[in-house]
């Protein structure tokens, strides 16, 4: 085989995260996989960690990701509501009312001081659940926010068996 050849098939094998990644890691209570096939390890904390599809994305980096300090989940409405993606001012995630959180600036925004709530606080939950999206802080700073979960197994009954589809 000549390694151009070589080089091509490598290119076009495509990694598949597997819940086989959190197997042996200690404090995991909960797997669930994303609409684009990453694979996360919720852990009694509330933080997760996340083993990354490349699958859909422009940067097709995969594997496991760095915790985050904390992971919340959010309706796609709520989570576009807050206004938090795209051009808008640097902002943090912070809690408001008990399963509300609201977006506030970390700088001020033309007329706005530091410390404006851009939209009304926003419901979260603690737990993933089918539908909701991950969305990972790192202290009180947007890290990543993940695709619609799909899948939720409580880590008690995943047996590892090589990679899960």
């Amino acid at each position: 085989m000549k390694s151009s050849e070589f080089l091509t098939q490598l290119s076009e094998q495509t990694y598949v995260p597997s819940y086989d990644t959190f197997a042996n890691m200690p404090n995991v209570d909960m797997l669930f996989k994303t609409s684009r096939g990453s694979t996360y390890a919720h852990l009694n904390n509330g933080s997760t960690i996340r083993d990354r599809s490349g699958q859909n994305h422009v940067d097709t980096t995969t594997g496991q990701q760095g915790a985050s300090t904390r992971t919340i989940y959010m309706t796609s409405d709520a989570f576009t509501r807050l206004g938090v993606q795209g051009t808008s001012p640097p902002m943090e995630l912070v809690p408001d009312t008990p399963g509300k959180v609201k977006a506030i600036s970390t700088e001020a925004y033309g007329p706005r001081p530091k410390g404006f709530q851009f939209v009304a606080s926003q419901e979260y939950s603690l737990r993933p659940e089918v539908g909701l999206l991950p969305v990972e802080l790192r202290g009180k700073k947007l890290m990543h926010v993940g695709t619609a979960i799909t899948e939720v197994i409580p880590q008690s009954q995943y047996k590892p068996s090589g990679h899960k589809k």
